[in-house]
């Protein structure tokens, strides 16, 4: 058994040095496309209506695209697109609970910025922070309303398995405060 793991470990070590510069490394165009569930909490503090303060609660779902360059194998810039929505928020304002959204009627957020992300090699462990501007949406039937834009930032980390030569998948935990 002891021989049959040696030979393993050696072909996949010698496997691994025969391939083209670049092979299993992060270089050069880079792009992470990730999605998954999403627990949200929005507090919007009102000034012309009627309540001071409304927060709403909710499950629901994030994308998080990002198309950047490799300045090394483990540093990447990036710019990045970040949506989290939710179709069943609970609604509490001025601490009463006025109801759930759902059905038709929804509550989103997206996001614009840029960021850094850094691969902690060879493991493929990495963290990312991403710096931008973003709003949130509520849709209810026809109608939507908008908050103003504020500043953005997604905290992200995880690991990656390489999958094929170029492209790698994985699982993260994300923090997102618009």
């Amino acid at each position: 058994l002891l021989t049959i793991v040696l030979m393993l470990v050696c072909s996949t070590m010698m496997a691994q040095s025969d391939h083209e510069p670049g092979y299993q490394t992060h270089d050069r165009f880079f792009l992470s496309m990730s999605l998954g569930p999403a627990w949200m909490s929005i507090n919007d503090d009102i000034t012309n209506g009627p309540y001071n303060n409304m927060k709403m609660t909710g499950v629901g779902g994030i994308i998080d695209f990002k198309v950047g360059y490799a300045l090394n194998e483990s540093f990447i810039l990036h710019g990045d697109v970040i949506s989290v929505s939710s179709g069943k928020v609970d609604i509490v304002a001025d601490g009463t609970t006025l109801g759930t959204i759902e059905g038709d009627n929804s509550v989103g957020m997206i996001m614009f910025g840029g960021g850094v992300t850094n691969y902690f090699m060879p493991n493929n462990f990495f963290v990312s922070g991403t710096a931008g501007i973003g709003s949130f949406n509520i849709t209810t039937g026809e109608s939507t309303s908008s908050t103003e834009r504020g500043l953005g930032l997604l905290l992200k980390a995880g690991k990656a398995w390489w999958i094929s030569s170029r492209w790698g998948m994985g699982v993260s935990a994300t923090f997102n405060y618009t």
